[in-house]
């Protein structure tokens, strides 16, 4: 794996070269058909200027946080209450920062511009004509945004690991970049758009908005280069129509092969085409550019060799990996990994189940019942009578961390569904092996399959026989716990003794949790009636949740409760793409 050491040493290249590049750019003559630096020559050194400094500023702030104490990371990285959850306003108040910091960096970029356009003129504008000045400028509102969203922020990218930034965190800004680039440019490009059948008309609208070039006070009018310039402004806002219709959650969770094709052939062809709209583009996808070509080669790299690696089915249904190499990765982070079995092209991502000190990976999967799934082909390489086989691989990473240091917690307790067990047996794993840390482990585990206790990892745990380490293991209808009916539901259960879960652990069996699989799991009674009781009000308490989103809502929302009795520190681990 390429190690940090040499990633910074990249990423402070690649800054140097930018630097030369623009400078060298900068002072050549421009041959592109709408030459910014024609008519806005100071102006975009000032504000490619501004966008490098931002950049550089927002790296830093990233480095730094995590030097800061504990408690002032954690307020400004944590999530903000479940009633502000509305998409847009998902994320932490760091994320929020960072968003006002974008809006701020791009209205100056719209503020420049405007001004620029309404002092070429010498007649007495009209309100209309400060209007139309100011839709011709904010199409250069998208040079930042563009430029934004080429830097890698990516699930299996470099750089959030490497500047410490939550992955889901990395994606929403992404997001949010794409969002306001979106919007923009739909708005400059309809407006002129709907000047189109004027175009023979040279005094009308649409002759100023296509104006390339200024000359002293005079503005000039250059027909073909300004055809050239719509063309290919058009062909960029349908690429970026059709990069927008397959981002949506709908279609990017159900066809994510699709969506990431469609972001491979259009992305590149609307950057291209943008850059021949308008020559600022170039300077501001620089950046990303290079830290993309980065991304690429540091994957192509951690891809390059091979491991072996031993599959086997478990009891209820997961699969079980183990690759016999150690790798350096964090505590409850994933991989990317590659089985050369079911072609080389195909990459999936698998959090890691044990612990980083560890000679060896062991991944969990779990088979779909979807023969076009990737999982579902890789339960077919072990048939049900084969006991174990050897398979070829290829991993690139690991990517994540926790939100939490578990050192510096008194009780961690891991909320999770189906798969999501993996990290929370990594943490479990974790913890168990230091003696000093949180004095009490729990985990939650909502898994719908039959025998799910019988899972080989979460056996290796029970069987340290650490009185630290509570399991609690709910199941789908009938088949509640350890195999147990459910003959009325307001009976409590005991665990079993022998499984090293303590008896004092009981809880009432209820019907109005979380739907699905999940619907026994009712984190707000589990937190209040379990955990809470084993600590004081002053106890630092770590919740790690993983699973469906209704599940971490519902923990999120039972850590909002419980904050009063102690200080609780969340941290969501999400599967969304």
């Amino acid at each position: 794996m390429v190690s940090s050491k040499v990633l910074h040493w990249l990423t402070a290249i690649a800054s140097i070269l930018l630097s030369g590049l623009f400078y060298l750019f900068s002072r050549m003559k421009c041959l592109h058909p709408h030459c910014v630096e024609t008519y806005a020559k100071d102006s975009i050194t000032m504000l490619y200027t501004f966008y490098l400094i931002f950049v550089v500023i927002i790296a830093l702030l990233c480095k730094l946080i995590p030097q800061l104490p504990f408690k002032i990371r954690y307020w400004l990285e944590k999530d903000p209450p479940t009633s502000l959850c509305l998409g847009w306003f998902q994320g932490s108040l760091l994320e929020l920062l960072t968003l006002f910091a974008v809006l701020g960096l791009i209205t100056v970029n719209f503020i420049f511009y405007w001004n620029l356009m309404l002092s070429v003129s010498n007649d007495l504008l009209t309100e209309k004509d400060y209007w139309n000045a100011a839709l011709m400028g904010s199409g250069h509102m998208g040079d930042v945004l563009l430029g934004l969203l080429l830097i890698p922020l990516g699930r299996h990218s470099f750089l959030p690991s490497l500047l410490n930034i939550h992955i889901d965190s990395a994606l929403r800004f992404h997001k949010r970049c794409g969002t306001l680039f979106c919007l923009i440019s739909i708005l400059h490009g309809f407006v002129i758009w709907t000047k189109v059948t004027r175009f023979l008309n040279p005094p009308s609208y649409f002759y100023w908005t296509f104006n390339i070039g200024v000359q002293g006070q005079k503005w000039i009018f250059y027909v073909s280069n300004a055809g050239f310039m719509a063309t290919f402004g058009f062909i960029a806002g349908i690429a970026l129509s059709i990069i927008l219709i397959f981002s949506f959650s709908i279609i990017r969770r159900r066809l994510y092969n699709l969506f990431y094709i469609i972001h491979i052939l259009f992305g590149p062809l609307m950057i291209i085409s943008a850059s021949f709209h308008t020559s600022s583009i170039w300077y501001y996808c620089m950046p990303g550019a290079f830290l993309l070509s980065i991304d690429w080669i540091i994957r192509l790299y951690n891809y390059r060799k091979q491991r072996k690696g031993l599959i086997r089915r478990e009891e209820c249904g997961y699969l079980r990996i183990d690759i016999f190499d150690k790798i350096d990765f964090n505590l409850a982070s994933f991989i990317m990994i590659k089985i050369e079995e079911l072609g080389y092209q195909i990459s999936h991502p698998f959090t890691i189940a044990n612990d980083a000190n560890e000679d060896y990976l062991v991944l969990l999967i779990k088979p779909s019942l979807l023969t076009s799934k990737w999982t579902n082909q890789l339960a077919k390489l072990l048939p049900s009578e084969c006991l174990s086989k050897e398979i070829t691989v290829r991993i690139d990473g690991s990517f994540g961390f926790l939100k939490f240091q578990t050192s510096k917690m008194n009780l961690v307790a891991c909320f999770v569904g189906g798969i999501g067990i993996s990290g929370a047996l990594a943490i479990a794993s974790h913890i168990l092996k230091r003696d000093s840390g949180p004095s009490l482990v729990f985990i939650f585990w909502a898994a719908r399959e039959a025998n799910a206790e019988k899972l080989s990892v979460l056996q290796q745990l029970m069987n340290r026989q650490d009185s630290r380490l509570h399991i609690c293991v709910f199941g789908h209808a009938a088949n509640f716990l350890f195999n147990h009916k459910i003959r009325n539901k307001d009976e409590i259960l005991t665990m079993e003794e022998e499984r090293n879960i303590s008896e004092t652990l009981r809880y009432d069996i209820q019907t109005n949790g979380i739907k699905g699989s999940l619907e026994r799991m009712i984190p707000d009674d589990l937190l209040q009636q379990i955990v809470l009781p084993c600590v004081t009000t002053s106890a630092e308490i770590g919740i790690y949740t993983c699973g469906p989103k209704s599940l971490m809502d519902s923990v999120q929302k039972a850590c909002e409760n419980a904050r009063k009795r102690a200080n609780i520190y969340l941290h969501r681990e999400s599967f969304e793409w």
